[in-house]
C-alpha cells in the first residue's frame, strides 16, 4: 500500500521534473494567485495591485521607528516611483515639476500596518485600475494595457534593489549602472536619494509588489547596501545632468558668489563649479553680457524639497544676437 508521504514525494518529483515554470514562491503568492484567477474567470473587475515597503535593522525597536526616519523614508520612494515613471515615459529631465497626468498614475496610497520587530507600510496605486486602464468605462478592443504604469514602475524598482543589493565595492560596467544611466539622471538622483534615507535611519528593506495575475516583485536590501548605492551613483555621476545657458549676466563678483543669468524669461543662479579664476579674467563677462554657461545639474534635497543645483563648468560670452535659451544635453 502508497503510504501519504511516498505519495507526496512522487508529486514532489513531477514538479521538479515539470518544464513548468514555477511563478511563486510563498504559500501566500500560491493564495493570491487563485483568488485572482476565480475573479478573472468570474469577470470580476481587475482587482487593485498591492504592496509592502517592510522596515527593519537597527532603525527598528519593536514594532516602532522614529517618525521622522520612516517619512523620509516614504517620501524618498514616492519621489523614486515618480521618477522612474517617468523615464518610462521619455521624461528625464531634472529641471521642472512632472505631469499631473504622470504624478497621479505613479502616486501611492499608504496603509500602514506593523508586524513583529519591523514596521510594515502597505502600498496601494492612489489611481484605480478602472480609472487608468478604462477611462469612462469604455474598453479597447486591440492594445489595451493590462498593467497600470505603478506596476512597470515596480517591476523595474524591485529588480533595481535586488542588483544593488548585489554590487560589489567596483560596480565597473554592471547591468545596474547601465539601466540607472537609460533611466536618466532624475530617476538616478531619487534612487539615490532613497538609499541615503535608508542607511541614514538603518533600515533594511524587503520591498513586494503584487500585481493581479502576475509573479509578485521582489527586492531586498540592507542599510548597508543601500548606502554603497547611493556612492555608487554619486561617485559615477548617474545623478547629474549638463545643461547650456544662454542668456544675460546680472551679476559679476567674487568665486563665492553664484552668477545669474536670465535666459528664456528665468533667472539660474550657478556656482563657480569647476571654472577658474584664470578662466573668467580671460572670459572676460560683465553685467548685461550675454554668456553661454555650460554646467552641471543635479538636485538637491532641502526643507523645501528638491532643489536643482547649478556648477558651471565653462563660460563665454558670445554676441548680444545669439539666441537665448536652455538646453539640457543627454536627456
Amino acid at each position: 500500500m502508497v503510504t501519504t508521504s511516498e505519495r507526496a514525494a512522487a508529486l514532489r518529483r513531477e514538479i521538479e521534473a515539470s518544464d513548468t515554470r514555477v511563478t511563486w514562491r510563498t504559500p501566500d503568492d500560491l493564495a493570491r494567485r487563485s483568488i485572482e484567477a476565480m475573479a478573472a474567470y468570474s469577470g470580476a473587475p481587475r482587482l487593485v495591485s498591492r504592496g509592502t515597503l517592510h522596515l527593519t535593522g537597527e532603525g527598528v525597536v519593536g514594532a516602532s521607528a522614529p517618525m521622522d526616519h520612516v517619512a523620509q523614508v516614504m517620501a524618498a520612494f514616492q519621489r523614486l516611483v515618480t521618477a522612474w515613471g517617468a523615464a518610462l515615459e521619455g521624461v528625464k529631465s531634472l529641471r521642472g515639476a512632472f505631469s499631473v497626468g504622470i504624478q497621479a498614475k505613479t502616486r501611492l496610497r499608504l496603509v500602514a500596518g506593523i508586524a513583529p520587530g519591523s514596521v510594515v507600510l502597505n502600498l496601494t496605486p492612489d489611481l484605480p485600475p478602472a480609472d487608468e486602464l478604462t477611462p469612462g468605462g469604455q474598453a479597447v478592443l486591440f492594445g489595451q494595457p493590462v498593467s497600470q504604469r505603478l506596476d512597470q514602475v515596480l517591476e523595474e524598482v524591485s529588480a533595481v534593489v535586488r542588483e544593488a543589493a548585489a554590487v560589489g565595492p567596483d560596480a565597473g560596467d554592471s547591468e545596474l549602472v547601465a539601466k540607472l544611466a537609460d533611466r536618466g539622471p532624475r530617476a538616478a538622483s531619487c534612487l539615490r536619494s532613497f538609499g541615503d534615507q535608508l542607511a541614514q535611519g538603518r533600515f533594511d528593506l524587503d520591498l513586494e509588489w503584487a500585481e493581479p495575475n502576475r509573479p509578485t516583485y521582489r527586492g531586498s536590501i540592507t542599510a548597508s547596501q543601500a548606502g554603497h548605492l547611493a556612492k555608487v551613483i554619486t561617485g559615477r555621476d548617474l545623478d547629474q545632468g549638463e545643461v547650456v545657458i544662454t542668456g544675460v549676466l546680472h551679476t559679476v563678483s567674487d568665486a563665492g558668489v553664484p552668477w545669474e543669468v536670465e535666459a528664456a524669461g528665468q533667472r539660474f543662479r550657478v556656482k563657480r563649479g569647476t571654472v577658474t579664476a584664470e578662466t573668467v579674467r580671460a572670459a572676460r563677462p560683465g553685467v548685461g553680457d550675454t554668456v553661454t554657461i555650460t554646467a552641471q545639474m543635479s538636485l538637491k534635497d532641502g526643507p523645501g524639497g528638491e532643489k536643482v543645483e547649478y556648477r558651471a563648468t565653462a563660460v563665454e560670452v558670445v554676441g548680444e544676437d545669439t539666441p537665448h535659451g536652455i538646453v539640457e544635453r543627454g536627456n
